[in-house]
């Protein structure tokens, strides 16, 4: 998705579409690790954020060798984070209660 710095979803700018084609092209022409959210900021950074369940996701090398590239190719202009949501649901064995344990609570 791409999204100006107000949160807006919207289509790309240019500036932002070369950046991305020369990350792609340096990629071997594919989008193996893209972002899932990026912003392109007034003063011209970029930012990038993968989004990941808690507890479940985690980068793949995909993900790394783009935010390498990218990096290579606009050092100082590009920032990576990931995004944690959510948790792992808790394991419901047959005939246990769906009451919280001591010292954890479902809130």
């Amino acid at each position: 998705m791409f999204m100006s710095p107000d949160l807006v979803c919207i289509q790309p700018e240019p500036e932002l579409w070369d950046v991305l084609q020369k990350i792609k092209a340096a990629l071997g022409s594919r989008w193996s690790g893209l972002p899932d959210a990026i912003a392109l900021f007034p003063d011209g950074r970029i930012v990038m954020r993968d989004m990941k369940v808690a507890g479940k996701d985690k980068l793949q090398e995909t993900q790394q060798a783009f935010a390498r590239i990218a990096r290579k190719l606009l050092p100082g202009r590009i920032e990576f984070g990931v995004v944690e949501w959510g948790r792992r649901p808790r394991r419901i064995r047959p005939n246990q209660s769906l009451q919280p344990t001591a010292g954890r609570s479902d809130d």
